[in-house]
């Protein structure tokens, strides 16, 4: 498994429209998850002819494909989404996916070079890329990420949309509500960051864009706590992702508050349910490394 960061934009058409068909066809491809989505810029287009600003965004996958084989894919979700390639170059386009990162590889290919050859010049993808990974060196300038976003940085140029213009229809999925009598789960999480007094925000939007980043499990965000509907092994599941995306930001313990009901009764007592439920996560979490603590 690796982590690959990818690019994506559209200036033609409904542009959000296309940005999310290529999240939902990645997520739905073998081998692949969406783990992390950055929020969408909308950004003045870089050279080519006279056309119309785009809308950017970066994703975040763990993927089993080798970078060829992912390279074939992005290739192909672009041409369901009528990406026509010309002969002229930086033309206006449907949808354009970029394999931006590939773990830490450095590929150099005909017709696949890995990290993109102009990602260190380009703030339309080093923007979002630096919301997901703003720590990453880049393989071949030894860089990070955020450092190459602050230097080309251009606000007139590349503007981040308002919290409500994301590539998620709304801040609740629309999935169909599951069968009466399938327990559901509210999930609280809390994090405590590694260094008193160090802002939690980076580790909650790590455990947010994990919840966001799936359409599995239906979802509401709110201002205390983040409402999970769904089968519990699903629910699980998420949690855990959820977890090992915040340990991944630095954090060094993560506690989960969970309430599990059932449609037909709303009303029972958290108390009565968190300890079966915490035991349930705990026999199903896999061992951490440097040996950090499990959920409490």
């Amino acid at each position: 498994m690796a982590d690959a960061y990818i690019g994506l934009g559209s200036n033609l058409g409904d542009r959000e429209r296309q940005l999310a068909g290529a999240v939902a066809a990645l997520a739905r491809a073998p081998g692949c998850r969406v783990t992390a989505l950055s929020a969408v810029y909308e950004t003045q287009p870089v050279g080519g002819p006279p056309q119309g600003a785009y809308l950017n965004a970066v994703a975040q996958l763990r993927t089993e494909l080798a970078p060829r084989a992912l390279l074939e894919l992005l290739l192909s979700i672009e041409r369901e989404a009528g990406r026509v390639r010309g002969a002229t170059r930086d033309a206006a386009r449907t949808l354009d996916l970029d394999l931006l990162l590939y773990g830490d590889r450095v590929i150099d290919e005909p017709e696949l070079r890995v990290p993109h050859p102009r990602l260190g010049e380009r703030a339309f993808a080093l923007e979002p890329l630096a919301e997901l990974a703003p720590g990453r060196l880049h393989p071949v300038l030894g860089e990070s990420i955020a450092t190459l976003a602050s230097r080309v940085r251009d606000p007139a140029a590349v503007r981040r949309l308002a919290p409500g213009a994301s590539l998620r229809p709304g801040r609740s999925r629309s999935t169909p509500p599951p069968a009466r009598g399938t327990r559901m789960a509210i999930v609280a999480v809390s994090i405590a960051p590694l260094g008193a007094g160090t802002s939690v925000s980076r580790h909650v939007a790590a455990a947010l864009r994990v919840v966001e980043g799936q359409d599995r499990v239906r979802y509401r965000l709110d201002p205390m706590f983040t409402t999970l509907e769904g089968p519990l092994p699903e629910i699980f599941e998420l949690i855990l992702r959820m977890q090992e995306a915040v340990f991944e930001t630095g954090a060094q313990r993560v506690s989960s508050v969970i309430k599990v009901d059932e449609r037909r009764d709303r009303e029972v007592r958290m108390e009565a349910k968190v300890s079966a439920v915490e035991a349930e996560i705990g026999a199903a979490r896999p061992a951490r490394r440097g040996g950090a603590k499990k959920p409490s």
